[in-house]
């Protein structure tokens, strides 16, 4: 999708960091939405400011008749000046980009007789140039691009332009746009979710034995009289949970799979396990051959919490853990003799 602003959004405001569709633009940024604007706009919205300045002249020089005092004077060449730093500070922050004057334009006649008709690109009184020359830049751009583009508008006659359906992108407004990008949003949190999930995923099971070494060191498995564990070993991971998909470092919730090993009473604890590697990005711990006699395993839980950490481009770069405990209720009671 691509957001192109059309010149009522950002028209008289002489900051046009304060035009009020910062909204819009954070959500085109969340989605990785591109936001351009076409070089047609940016002169009218320079003629604007040149019009505000004027008028602030004129204020100028009423004032000076009726009051008594210094009254300053406005340097028009300076005044445009500033506030096309403040425009290009504002497109480069937000990254927008220009689309070009379209190429060429139709005759004289066609464009006239397109007008009389009330015909793309004109509206229904024929008599927007202005805004036709948009129009056409606009669709010679969105023809050349895979996306759906979107002009968004608060111009009430840009919104009633009449369009055949054959000009490549469509006119909206700010609202319907929100709407649109929240509605791109939704999808594309969820397929960065599953992507996490993925990445998080596969470096639980590389950090398995880790695992299985808090699990015995600092886990106080609940037990009856008379049982030792031995040892948890996880199997799978499920249920990985990214939280917040936004900025650096993303907090998750994930549980592991596996089996808790104990003896009840006297009977000999078991031998250490050995590891292998069945496949990439995949190792479990085998018991050995033969398993000392009472040892008993039981399906078991582990509830492991922890941020993912990202880099510049949003590529997981590793785990850390915040807790691993146990989640089960009296696992280790249900479990098989081995």
């Amino acid at each position: 999708m691509l957001i192109v602003l059309e010149t009522n959004l950002l028209y008289g405001r002489a900051d046009p960091d304060a035009s009020g569709i910062k909204p819009l633009l954070t959500l085109a940024a969340q989605v990785g939405a591109a936001v351009k604007i076409a070089e047609p706009c940016l002169i009218e919205l320079r003629d604007g400011q040149r019009q505000n300045i004027q008028t602030a002249k004129a204020e100028l020089q009423k004032a000076r008749r009726l009051l008594i005092g210094v009254i300053p004077t406005i340097d028009e060449a300076v005044e445009l000046a500033a506030y096309d730093e403040r425009l290009q500070r504002f497109l480069k922050t937000h990254g927008i980009t220009t689309i070009p004057f379209v190429d060429s334009l139709a005759g004289p006649k066609a464009l006239f007789e397109a007008a009389v008709k009330k015909q793309s690109p004109f509206d229904g009184t024929g008599n927007n140039f202005r805004d036709a020359v948009i129009c056409l830049s606009v669709s010679q751009f969105a023809r050349r691009v895979p996306s759906p583009v979107l002009l968004v508008t608060n111009d009430v006659g840009f919104l009633k332009m009449v369009l055949d359906g054959t000009e490549g992108f469509e006119v909206i407004s700010p609202t319907d746009a929100i709407k649109r990008l929240e509605s791109e949003l939704s999808q594309t949190d969820r397929t960065r979710r599953t992507e996490l999930r993925n990445r998080i995923t596969f470096a639980l099971r590389q950090r398995f034995e880790e695992i299985q070494q808090i699990a015995a060191r600092d886990i106080d498995f609940p037990r009856a009289d008379g049982v030792k564990i031995h040892r948890f070993d996880a199997e799978e991971v499920e249920s990985v949970e990214p939280e917040d998909l936004l900025g650096s470092k993303v907090a998750f919730a994930a549980e592991i799979d596996g089996q808790l090993y104990f003896t009840v009473g006297n009977r000999p604890a078991p031998y250490s396990f050995a590891a292998e590697t069945p496949g990439p990005g995949w190792w479990a711990l085998v018991p050995p051959k033969t398993e000392p006699p009472g040892l008993i395993s039981s399906p078991a839980t582990l509830r492991v919490e922890g941020q993912a950490l990202l880099d510049a481009d949003g590529n997981l770069e590793t785990i850390e853990f915040a807790s691993i405990a146990y989640e089960g209720s009296r696992a280790i009671i249900r479990g098989k003799q081995s």
